[in-house]
């Protein structure tokens, strides 16, 4: 994957996408708005090096552009397995805390008893 660093403001995925497709497939093109920065991913990693071995100080849309390699963005759509497993782990480490008793534990600091519920006296009939 490519990042694109320099691109002007307004400049959006389907602006770039034929000047960065003329080097092969583009699987993945996302610019972020307002930040100036793309990333592009290719199917192929030899037509990533070849779009930055030709594009990298290149005039690109009235701005002169950094091209360097790069991580693919993250998909949002996907949560990475540990995050999954950690908040998993969360889930099921607050399903085994029982849920705490609200009306006992009033009742008893009412009461003067730790907890336990008194006892109404008996009244005669």
């Amino acid at each position: 994957a490519l990042r694109v660093t320099g691109i002007r403001p307004g400049v959006r995925n389907t602006d770039l996408q034929p000047i960065f497709g003329d080097f092969g497939h583009v699987l993945r093109l996302h610019v972020l708005e307002n930040k100036g920065i793309a990333f592009v991913e290719y199917t192929d990693k030899l037509d990533a090096s070849d779009a930055l071995k030709h594009l990298d100080g290149a005039n690109v849309l009235g701005s002169n552009v950094s091209v360097a390699r790069a991580e693919p963005p993250p998909d949002r759509r996907l949560k990475s397995r540990d995050e999954q497993s950690e908040s998993s782990a969360a889930r099921e480490k607050s399903e085994l805390r029982p849920p705490e008793d609200r009306s006992s534990r009033s009742a008893g600091a009412r009461s003067g008893t730790n907890g336990a519920l008194r006892q109404a006296p008996d009244r005669p009939r």
